[in-house]
């Protein structure tokens, strides 16, 4: 009888034990796994990087920077460790005086958690498990840190803990914060910016400098008093600490970011399809783009003091009562010729202001600048530079309304006259006739090939650049006349690497759904393009003659529409192919003045000017292909071929049959009213003139006369 207490006893002891063991194991069951800390893998931002390596862009869930701690300076250090766990060294994972404090404290508030009195392990703990404040999760982040501290050792825990913790401003992490606060890398923090940023880690919210300086300020008081304390700190530099001003940094975005966001924004865009947005923002992704800083941090200021010039100089007149034109906007956009690289790219004045890309996602009509187009098909087809074409006005009627279409010329008629001349001039009558000898189909053709992939009309309204394109397409097909007809797409994303460093992009380019990378053009025609592109700069009547002044071998085209709407000068170098587009929004009118001469001209040349700098001046660098020839007046007014290149002479297609213009009877002028003035004399560059070349060669008929009879072709 007396035994049975003891049974009793012994039953309820085993039974107490079974349950500890049965709820210790479900406890233990549900902690989370420690593999991920093992791997320590955070959120980390995917950095977008300039070609020269310079950072231009960010995007990020949780903005941190990784930093090793042996990488870090010891009082950065000792001031976390005196701010949050002086013992942390000591411990294994729980301090039991601080505990005991937090629980006294938190059973007189009524079992509410009121005080933590968490170590660092603890809080590398809770940031495994959820976040509600209870006495369960409590004990269960305890039950973690004891296993962390078995997994790990003390300075893997507190790396982990500097790398992870949230400290205010959206920064994550010591380094993230040195940055964000004081715009330093964290190595460069003094001992007092290092307490201020130590004090945060309480509660970031409450001690924030930027929301509430003065708790901010006591905070980092506090956390020297406790270095002091610790003998971490002495005498001396405790009272330079102290007395230490605080300087924080305005929380904005660093002056590369602001100078590339349009380009950056394209960077995401095209990220966000391929990647996805959670992994852009936390996967830790390195871009590195084809963006030279310098030429666009050149290319932004260019294209914003120009355009606020221009619209200075030439504000439209208004009536009373017509409302306020919308902000006068531009692009620039510069792609590098040999490999297709986007060198810079604006999408317009502000992007603060508004995040619409021109130079992207715009499309507006180029005008004249599409007439290039149309006369390489023509070249294709067998004109030759000095092709006789006729300025004669074209009246075409509607069938179905009965009117009449008859483009203008911006000045008057002119007659017949050379190819090359009527692009020069930018001759309206003469480009549509030429569109009528070509063929509507082989001009769209060949723009499709040059890099055109935006909709165009299938009429002789084409020459006349009535279909939108956008900057970019624009001179990224220019481009392709600069690069010997081979077609290179333009790339913004060299490659992108993970955060091991593995290559997962590379080769981006901007535009989708346009000609493919490699030859497009005849070499042969691209040349001979080029060489009729160069007359609107070199020509003294050439409409970019102004641009003549950058001493370089230059090709382009201006382009400007009715009204004035936009204005537009695309040209190139033998390096570098560049796009200004000037316009309004809302496609008002620029004004009398807004010809892509006077609005876009100017800022094309500001920004060559720099672009060409770093580049030596030939005079010829355009390489000349295969199977082009020259002829030109020889030493004694003969004519002369040659293989070889000669200043002044004109560029042809060896043993390609020619084609010529369709005639066109040429009115007879008035007689003039006095004699007219002597004339001026021909550029050294210039075209060859009639009564240097032959009249099977340029063949200018007589105001009014015949034909010109047909030529067999230049033998070769």
């Amino acid at each position: 009888m007396r035994r049975t207490p003891v049974r009793i006893a012994a039953a309820c002891a085993v039974l107490l034990l079974l349950g500890a063991a049965v709820a210790l194991h479900r406890f233990a069951a549900s902690l989370p796994d420690l593999e991920g800390l093992a791997d320590y893998r955070p959120a980390l931002p995917t950095v977008v990087r300039a070609r020269g390596g310079e950072r231009i862009g960010e995007f990020a869930a949780e903005r941190r920077r990784l930093v090793r701690l042996r990488e870090l300076p010891p009082h950065v250090v000792q001031a976390f460790l005196a701010a949050e766990d002086a013992g942390f060294y000591e411990h294994g994972g729980l301090d039991v005086a601080a505990l005991a404090r937090a629980a006294w404290v938190n059973l007189s508030a009524g079992g509410r958690i009121r005080q933590g009195g968490s170590t660092i392990t603890q809080q590398v703990a809770k940031s495994l498990l959820a976040s509600e404040r209870t006495m369960a999760r409590k004990l269960r982040d305890m039950a973690l840190a004891l296993e962390i501290e078995w997994r790990f050792s003390k300075d893997e825990i507190l790396e982990i803990y500097l790398n992870d913790i949230y400290l205010g401003g959206g920064a994550y992490g010591v380094a993230q914060a040195a940055r964000t606060y004081f715009g330093k890398e964290v190595g460069e923090l003094t001992v007092s910016e290092a307490a201020l940023i130590a004090g945060l880690a309480k509660a970031p919210s409450a001690f924030a400098p930027t929301a509430d300086p003065d708790a901010a300020e006591a905070r980092r008081r506090y956390v020297l008093e406790q270095m002091h304390a610790l003998g971490r700190l002495d005498a001396a530099a405790y009272a330079r600490a102290l007395a230490e001003p605080t300087r924080l940094v305005r929380p904005s975005a660093p002056a590369p970011f602001r100078t590339a966001a349009y380009f950056v924004e394209e960077v995401r865009r095209e990220l966000v399809d391929r990647l996805g947005a959670e992994a852009l923002l936390r996967g830790g992704y390195v871009v590195e783009t084809t963006l030279d800083l310098a030429l666009q941090e050149h290319a932004a200021r260019t294209l914003r003091e120009g355009v606020a010039r221009f619209e200075k100089r030439h504000v439209p007149r208004r009536r009373k009562g017509d409302p306020e034109p919308s902000p006068l906007e531009g692009a620039l956009v510069a792609i590098d010729v040999a490999t297709g690289d986007v060198l810079a790219l604006v999408g317009g004045r502000d992007f603060e202001r508004s995040q619409f890309n021109r130079a992207t996602q715009a499309r507006r009509q180029p005008g004249s600048a599409f007439k290039p187009f149309v006369y390489g098909a023509a070249l294709e087809a067998g004109f030759r530079v000095s092709s006789t074409v006729y300025d004669v006005q074209v009246q075409i009627r509607d069938r179905k309304t009965g009117r009449r279409w008859q483009p203008k010329n911006a000045g008057s008629l002119r007659g017949a006259l050379p190819l090359h001349e009527a692009l020069s001039r930018s001759l309206n009558n003469a480009s549509v006739r030429l569109l009528l000898d070509v063929g509507v189909p082989h001009a769209v053709d060949f723009a499709r090939r040059a890099g055109i992939a935006s909709p165009l009309a299938e009429d002789l309204s084409l020459v006349l650049g009535t279909s939108g394109v956008s900057p970019l397409e624009l001179t990224s097909a220019y481009a392709t006349f600069a690069g010997g007809g081979v077609r290179r797409p333009p790339r913004f994303v060299a490659r992108v690497l993970d955060r091991d460093g593995r290559v997962v992009l590379s080769d981006l380019s901007l535009l989708d759904g346009g000609a493919p990378a490699g030859p497009a053009i005849d070499p042969v025609d691209a040349y001979l393009l080029t060489h009729v592109l160069r007359g609107p700069v070199r020509r003294g009547y050439g409409t970019a003659h102004a641009a003549a002044r950058l001493g370089a071998p230059l090709a382009g085209k201006t382009g400007s529409t009715n009204e004035n709407r936009d204005a537009w000068f695309v040209g190139y170098s033998p390096e570098i192919a560049a796009g200004v587009w000037i316009g309004r929004d809302r496609l008002e009118p620029l004004g009398r003045q807004g010809t892509g001469a006077r609005a876009a001209l100017p800022i094309w040349i500001a920004f060559m000017k720099e672009a060409l700098a770093s580049r030596p001046v030939r005079a010829d660098a355009f390489p000349v292909p295969e199977g082009v020839h020259f002829a030109g007046p020889g030493a004694e007014g003969q004519w002369v071929r040659t293989e070889r290149f000669v200043a002044g002479y004109e560029p042809y297609a060896a043993g390609r049959r020619i084609r010529k213009s369709t005639y066109v009877a040429v009115p007879k002028p008035p007689a003039p009213a006095q004699p007219p003035p002597a004339a001026v004399a021909s550029e050294p560059l210039g075209p060859l003139t009639p009564a240097a070349a032959p009249a099977d060669e340029v063949g200018l008929p007589a105001v009014g006369g015949a034909p010109p009879a047909a030529q067999p072709p230049l033998a070769r």
